[in-house]
């Protein structure tokens, strides 16, 4: 028996770890790989999710170990720059993309579990997956042959996009795969382009990528001739040696791949007691650079919503807002990568197509949907339906959340509060579950609040409700709304 068994120690299923433990439920996690890899893969972390590690305070690591790229910048075969477009429009402290490998986020995420007592227990393989009533049921085969059947009450699958959980479930990845077969390396490079931006060299006709890395190294991605099925060193030297005008040169290869990229989700993210994170339920274009983030969101969302259940705080019914919730959003990454991805292509075969900003909402707009700031709960029942047109919307990411401290439900006051009584009684009511704050470093203009009134934020750092004004009445909707899916503390007798 164990409470929350976690399956793939990825980026998603670490953090999912990780969280768990920091919040004090029990959860074990297993990995069928021995060994840690020391692969690049996904290495663009996006303004969004820099604020959730903020707001459990491990960014500073990842923040000092990465690289910072604050524009994507287009170039002809000279190496002559034809367009610019910078990512300050961003509604966020943070108006720039971290790039740090794949497996240094899992080394610092391995670190985040050691510290709440959680180890990766590897060489593990789950075999069989089933799910009845009160718990899930999973065979693991050991690297020396020995079976071992649990019973964890909930499972969280975090083991990629060939998931056998997934197929459990009877889902599968519904979309499609784009065209073309594309190649990624680590090199050493000896060039002028800049490390503070994604580099494109356009007009060749195939995608030419260039992110740096931290210690000096680069990614190269670049779309491989028909027929062509890997990428040799020596053909990657001449092709960015050329490609470049003969101004850049590989000094140095390591880990390379071959890939093709897809757009596909799961028709259901779980089932009340299994759940799916990361490429287990939805897999982007890599253009986007939001595949790895969005893995990691959804392990951030599960994570508070289970903490709630597991301690008898929340119904279960908390749990079933994941899929509608992490539907919404991850649906939104593959149509966002699926823009970035398609104007890459554009661009490599017509760099006119990029086109110079000019509207400036518009931009703002493209840059926000790239960090991951714009996506809306209202549809969810987690949401109550905002009572304005003020911005951020009940549903929509609060600027500045992060800097609350907590992820934990917090209501922010505004103003005077038109009963002392009605605010104590909330307080003492939701205590252990939402904090009450009169001071906080949230501005009433940020928060869209032009007098006295009550911001209800969730652990996530979207609005869950909005109230104009302090009175008796807005605390007892706010009741209400609580009430649908989170337990209040029990009523005290003398």
């Amino acid at each position: 028996m164990c409470d929350v068994l976690v399956m793939g120690a990825g980026p998603a299923g670490l953090f999912a770890a990780s969280e768990l433990a920091r919040r004090g439920v029990p959860v074990r996690i297993v990995e069928r790989e021995l060994e840690p890899h020391r692969q690049v893969r996904a290495s663009s972390i996006q303004a969004r999710t820099i604020e959730i590690l903020e707001a459990i305070g491990i960014h500073e690591a990842v923040l000092e170990r990465g690289e910072r790229m604050v524009a994507t910048v287009g170039y002809d075969e000279s190496l002559n720059e034809i367009y610019r477009k910078p990512f300050h429009y961003a509604n966020t402290s943070y108006q720039h993309i971290t790039v740090l490998p794949q497996w240094t986020t899992e080394e610092l995420l391995v670190e985040e579990c050691a510290r709440h007592g959680v180890t990766v227990e590897r060489g593990i393989t789950a075999t069989v997956i089933e799910v009845d009533i009160t718990h899930a049921v999973v065979t693991l085969e050991h690297g020396d042959g020995t079976i071992e059947h649990v019973r964890p009450t909930y499972l969280l699958d975090a083991t990629g996009a060939h998931s056998q959980g997934r197929k459990a479930m009877h889902e599968s990845l519904e979309g499609g795969t784009y065209r073309g077969t594309f190649a990624v390396a680590d090199c050493v490079l000896e060039t002028t382009l800049p490390r503070d931006s994604l580099s494109q060299i356009t007009g060749s006709g195939t995608v030419f990528l260039f992110i740096p890395l931290p210690n000096d190294r680069w990614l190269v991605t670049v779309e491989l001739e028909d027929g062509e099925t890997e990428l040799l060193d020596e053909h990657l030297a001449d092709l960015v040696f050329e490609r470049s005008g003969r101004s850049t040169r590989v000094l140095e290869t390591g880990w390379r791949s071959v890939f093709h990229a897809h757009h596909r989700m799961a028709g259901h993210l779980g089932d009340g007691r299994h759940f799916l994170l990361g490429d287990a339920g939805h897999l982007s274009s890599p253009c986007g650079g939001e595949g790895l983030n969005a893995a990691l969101h959804d392990s951030f969302d599960i994570a508070w919503k289970l903490d709630l259940v597991m301690r008898g705080r929340a119904y279960p019914s908390l749990l079933d807002t994941y899929m509608v919730e992490r539907s919404i959003a991850d649906e939104h990454v593959v149509q966002v990568s699926d823009l970035a991805h398609n104007a890459s292509m554009a661009v490599a075969r017509d760099p006119s197509s990029a086109g110079a900003p000019t509207d400036e909402v518009v931009v703002a707009a493209a840059v926000n949907a790239r960090f991951m700031l714009d996506v809306d709960y209202s549809p969810s029942p987690l949401v109550l339906a905002d009572e304005t047109d003020a911005l951020p919307r009940a549903g929509h990411r609060l600027r500045d959340w992060n800097l609350l401290g907590t992820t934990d439900h917090v209501l922010l006051v505004f103003g005077d509060v038109h009963s002392g009584q009605s605010l104590d009684d909330f307080a003492h009511r939701w205590g252990g579950l939402v904090e009450v704050r009169h001071e906080h470093p949230i501005a009433a203009e940020v928060a869209g609040m032009t007098g006295p009134g009550l911001l209800l934020v969730r652990p996530d750092g979207h609005v869950a409700a909005r109230r104009l004004g302090t009175t008796e009445a807005d605390f007892s909707a706010l009741d209400s709304h609580l009430q649908q899916f989170l337990i209040p503390a029990p009523t005290q007798t003398a």
